[in-house]
């Protein structure tokens, strides 16, 4: 089965904006037994040190994307691809093919090909990149601003403008949300929050 069969008939998005809590609900959804991919996870490991992505970035980009320990400087590529579309596309074009290969390794390894069966596909940029229609169905965690703004401070120790710099450089939480098949607010205690994960697996209808 081709990866693109694969999300469009069985695969779940599960995005939402920074701090949202998706992670959190992704990992109650690994407990219950499904299949989740983290996307943005296996998108770094595409272009670590040694691997032929990185080789192709360096190659296409130049060795000053490269820290001192031959990590890809993430917030420089940023820069540049913000700047430039086309550099965006460049870079786009070396990681998505390996993605989509290391996503349908995973699929074969976790048995989905002997036994198609829902599962989830964990990324942060599923609006920004237009992938929404790529999915059977587009699942956002979503909390109010003001409660994004206090977890980002809590967790990366910044502060409140800093925070709300972040969140002004990104698509509105509110907008994924207004645009998801399935919103799960994340706005609660964690055994409350378990419990919504729970009902939207529940409510989840069998694939014909």
């Amino acid at each position: 089965m081709k990866t693109q069969e694969a999300l469009k008939q069985w695969g779940i998005a599960l995005t939402g904006g920074i701090a949202c809590g998706k992670s959190t609900i992704a990992s109650i959804i690994r407990q219950q037994g499904y299949i989740v991919l983290d996307a943005d996870a296996m998108s770094r490991a595409v272009v670590e040190p040694g691997t032929e992505g990185l080789a192709d970035v360096v190659q296409a980009f130049g060795p000053s994307i490269l820290n001192s320990d031959g990590t890809m400087n993430r917030q420089r590529m940023r820069e540049v691809v913000f700047q430039d579309p086309g550099r965006r596309q460049a870079l786009e074009a070396i990681i998505h093919p390996r993605l989509e290969a290391e996503v349908q390794k995973a699929l074969e390894i976790k048995g989905f090909v002997q036994h198609p069966r829902l599962w989830f596909y964990e990324a942060s940029l599923i609006y920004e990149r237009q992938r929404a229609a790529d999915f059977k169905a587009v699942w956002v965690a979503y909390c109010p601003v003001e409660l994004q703004i206090t977890r980002v401070m809590q967790r990366d120790g910044c502060s409140q403008d800093m925070a709300e710099a972040i969140l002004l450089a990104q698509m509105p939480a509110r907008d994924k949300a207004d645009r998801a098949d399935y919103v799960i607010h994340t706005d609660c205690p964690y055994p409350e929050l378990e419990q919504r994960v729970l009902k939207a697996l529940l409510d989840l209808k069998p694939v014909s």
